[in-house]
């Protein structure tokens, strides 16, 4: 099982760190979690969420803060922030955790493994702080940190779904 969570954290890392770069030209670095949920400021700190159907039945969460938002949300739409809509926003957070989900899924599942998303949705930090992760990263960009969350539990066939040596 030491195996599986070092590829699934590698891939997570993996797979945050082309999204934002790619989208946003944003260089992320993944932080300890040690300590780290207590530097995330909650104060105008966003979620989402995303089923996984297939093969597994996770949920990823994504928190981030507004300002953090922002910042990517000019370099993808070219424009200032104050002149961003709100519905752009969070369309780019559901992009940015969906794109995600879907490229850790590709990344760490054997080879021809499908899988099945949902829809991102908006969530609640403090219905979702009560939440026990399966795992959990934290992550700075800029001045800022946010983390991204899987709920669920470790499947009996995992050790089948997860490509060995990814890590």
């Amino acid at each position: 099982m030491e195996h599986i969570h070092a590829t699934l954290r590698a891939g997570m890392t993996r797979a945050i760190s082309e999204v934002l770069e790619g989208m946003a030209f944003m260089p992320v670095e993944e932080l300890p979690n040690k300590g780290t949920e207590t530097k995330i400021s909650r104060e105008n700190l966003l979620c989402v969420s995303l089923l996984v159907h297939e093969p597994v039945q996770w949920e990823f969460k994504l928190f981030m803060p507004r300002n953090l938002l922002e910042e990517m949300g000019e370099a993808v739409y070219a424009a200032p922030r104050e002149a961003l809509a709100e519905s752009s926003l969070r369309d780019l957070l559901f992009e940015i955790l969906n794109t995600a989900a879907g490229r850790f899924l590709s990344e760490v599942l054997v080879d021809n493994q499908e899988f099945s998303l949902g829809l991102p949705e908006p969530c609640d930090y403090d219905n979702s702080i009560a939440d026990d992760p399966l795992m959990e990263w934290h992550f700075e960009a800029g001045d800022n940190i946010f983390a991204v969350t899987v709920l669920g539990t470790l499947a009996d066939n995992l050790t089948d779904l997860v490509r060995p040596g990814t890590e």
